[in-house]
């Protein structure tokens, strides 16, 4: 099994990329997606006959994956982050929109990339996950805005949407409540998580 220290890399991108002074033998790549091991982004092309797969970061930027016999190609559940819950694919189970990421050896371009490995996690598992999380919403959950916060009761007061209107609805918070400002499926959580196993 190869081992790429991909962690590193993504780790160090961000001070490379804010560097003030580049050097033209090893042109940088602005884009945070795209590393010298790896790219993540979206499925926008596919060519069967050179097996090619046009990857599009959130950026905008494009890297051309070329696929092979010695690809491995696997798929991640959404919300699964360890290596035994993720499915191995034919290396054609995907298609234009799934995310994507890819490993490999990037060219000093940045706009190449011979995969080793291929993961995907496809749109349509992503869109059935939001749907249940919805569906759970609508069931165990409340949306509003909070009109109130208690520090010492550790209570907070949200005015609820309902059919009647805004109808304020005390919520008491413990240390087992957990925070989000938002709830997305984050292709690439997954894949960190998979890089720090193997760094």
């Amino acid at each position: 099994m190869r081992i790429f220290g991909s962690i590193r890399v993504l780790c160090t991108l961000a001070l490379l990329a804010s560097a003030s002074v580049l050097t033209a033998q090893t042109p940088p790549s602005a884009d945070p997606a795209i590393t010298s091991l790896s790219v993540m982004g979206v499925v926008s092309d596919f060519k069967p006959d050179t097996r090619q797969v046009i990857v599009t970061t959130a950026a905008g930027s494009q890297v051309t994956v070329t696929l092979s016999d010695r690809t491995v190609f696997m798929r991640i559940p959404p919300g699964e982050k360890t290596k035994d819950k993720f499915v191995k694919i034919a290396p054609t189970d995907f298609a234009a929109g799934d995310s994507v990421f890819a490993r490999g050896r990037m060219s000093e371009d940045r706009k190449n990339l011979p995969a080793l490995e291929f993961y995907v996690m496809s749109k349509g598992d992503i869109a059935e996950k939001r749907d249940r999380e919805r569906a759970d919403w609508k069931t165990r959950g409340i949306a509003g805005t909070i009109s109130a916060l208690n520090a010492d009761a550790k209570e907070i007061t949200v005015d609820a949407r309902t059919a009647e209107g805004p109808k304020p609805i005390v919520i008491a918070a413990s240390g087992e409540t957990k925070f989000d400002a938002t709830l997305p499926i984050q292709f690439d959580s997954a894949m960190r998580s998979r890089a720090r196993l193997r760094s």
